[in-house]
């Protein structure tokens, strides 16, 4: 072999040991089920009901935007070394329509997990993954996927199924209490991210941000006098999130910012706690 061929070939040696190192740093060793999801609430789900079983990682960092977040090339090639991938499941969601429906396309072996089906889809809200009735639904297709895949470890996951819904009927019992005499009451929040909850507890939900665009001059005017008229003590803003036009409606109304992370992983946790926000800024 030649000098240049023994160059190529030391050289695509390399790339190849990059490829598959970066593949498989995410994964921790012993055996256990790769699991790749879009952010980090799925993980939440998956290891409730994987247990340990599973290895799961989240490709979107916390405060990440679904509209502009890039994958870094590791992330897209562990995506395709993975034995599962959860996907929020909607088109809207646009990390997922943009970069990962065409590279699961190449990759046939991959178990693929939409948590959106048999979930209603509201007008550019993908964020099925806040409210108990819609996370009850995405649990069950979890179940459903792993189980098939992987039917010796069906008694481990219908245990943890069982002891994860159990969870997610008594916060909905919470809730249901929490917001029971505000039926009708709205909120304002910058981005629409808990339209399935206002669904869910008759609570109108007023969203600053549309479509991923800021306010005209025009809406801001009109969101001052809805805040104003509805008496809106505090405005929900999101972690990580441009707090510039909510900033000037509240100023205007007299209201102050509430910040709240859909984005936290400890999913059970976050919800009450968002609840509970959520009801200090409802307004008439």
């Amino acid at each position: 072999m030649s000098y240049p061929q023994l160059k190529t070939a030391f050289t695509l040696f390399i790339l190849l040991f990059i490829l598959l190192g970066a593949a498989t740093l995410s994964f921790a060793a012993g055996g256990k089920i790769k699991v790749i999801v879009s952010i980090l609430p799925q993980a939440y789900f998956v290891e409730r009901i994987g247990g340990d079983r599973v290895s799961v990682q989240a490709v979107m960092p916390k405060y990440a935007d679904h509209d502009t977040f890039d994958p870094t090339p590791k992330q897209l090639i562990a995506i395709s070394q993975a034995d599962v991938y959860v996907k929020i499941g909607l088109p809207h969601f646009y990390f997922e329509s943009k970069y990962v429906d065409p590279l699961i396309r190449k990759h046939p072996g991959l178990t693929i997990i939409d948590m959106s089906k048999g979930i209603a889809p509201l007008p550019d809200d993908p964020h099925i993954w806040i409210a108990p009735h819609t996370v009850r639904i995405s649990a069950m297709n979890i179940y459903q996927a792993l189980a098939e895949r992987y039917p010796s470890d069906v008694p481990c996951f219908k245990k943890n199924l069982d002891a994860f819904l159990n969870d997610i009927e008594a916060l909905d019992v919470k809730l249901g209490t929490l917001f029971e005499d505000r039926k009708g009451a709205a909120f304002m929040i910058f981005h629409p991210a808990l339209g399935y909850l206002a669904e869910r507890y008759r609570l109108k939900q007023i969203v600053i941000e549309k479509e991923g665009k800021s306010p005209s001059a025009q809406y801001l005017r009109n969101l001052i006098h809805q805040a104003k008229e509805r008496k809106i003590p505090a405005i929900l803003v999101q972690k990580g999130f441009d707090h510039k036009s909510a900033s000037a409606v509240a100023t205007e109304a007299g209201s102050r910012l509430i910040e709240i992370d859909p984005l936290e992983k400890d999913w059970l946790t976050n919800t009450w706690q968002m609840a509970q926000k959520t009801k200090e800024a409802l307004g008439q």
